[in-house]
């Protein structure tokens, strides 16, 4: 059983074992990985739909979708491809399902949903799209107790 368990969500499993290896480094990075883990979600590719745009442009290409008015909730976090290997990943999500424009096989996906207006005040200010997920928890979730 403990094994269909880890299988059904590796990349939250992953994410765990991050968290637990940098236990006690700072604060803030304790502060951040649990503030992941309890505000992530995982899905499965099986509830993939159909959106593709730019090869190697996953923050580009979620970010804009989320942005665009349509629907697509941005998750920044981790997605498991069939190679197996966690790799850090934006991707949407859509009526409970997973839209990823930038792989064709992704199994596996964590993340924590970032806000529309914020994506949209990131890129005003600088003029990129990147991995946006300690950005916006250093900018709006992180209160520093006086350190």
């Amino acid at each position: 059983m403990g094994k269909k368990k880890e299988q059904k969500h590796r990349a939250r499993q992953f994410v765990k074992d991050m968290a637990r290896m940098m236990k006690g480094q700072s604060k803030i990075g304790d502060a951040y990985y649990k503030w992941i883990l309890e505000e992530g979600k995982s899905f499965k590719g099986s509830e993939l739909h159909e959106v593709r745009m730019q090869k190697k442009q996953c923050y580009y290409n979620s970010q804009a979708l989320a942005i665009s008015g349509e629907g697509f909730d941005y998750y920044d976090g981790w997605g498991i491809t069939g190679l197996g290997i966690p790799m850090e990943h934006g991707f949407n999500v859509k009526d409970g399902g997973v839209v990823d424009a930038t792989w064709d096989d992704g199994e596996d996906y964590f993340g924590v949903k970032i806000p529309s207006d914020y994506i949209a005040k990131f890129w005003l200010k600088n003029e990129v799209a990147e991995k946006l997920l300690f950005h916006y928890f250093k900018d709006e979730v992180y209160k520093k107790d006086g350190d």
